[in-house]
């Protein structure tokens, strides 16, 4: 994933789901629980568990956009 396609995301108002290469997923439920990091390398949100999670974005493998509205 690319920083521009990432941002795009952020700036959207639907939940997406986050693939890492290694084949995690994390559900995030709407861009307002995620942010980039200072650097624009890593991906900062909040997981279905509560947990703050901090991800580099040269590992994520793909962000599939869930088409309904987020909560």
């Amino acid at each position: 994933m690319t920083l521009e396609q990432v941002r795009a995301i952020l700036h959207g108002s639907e939940a997406f789901v986050i693939r890492m290469v290694s084949g995690r997923e994390y559900r995030v439920k709407h861009p307002d629980y995620a942010a980039l990091g200072q650097n624009n390398s890593t991906l900062l949100f909040d997981d279905d568990h509560g947990r703050i999670e901090l991800i580099r974005l040269s590992q994520i493998e793909s962000i599939n956009v869930q088409r309904e509205p987020a909560a």
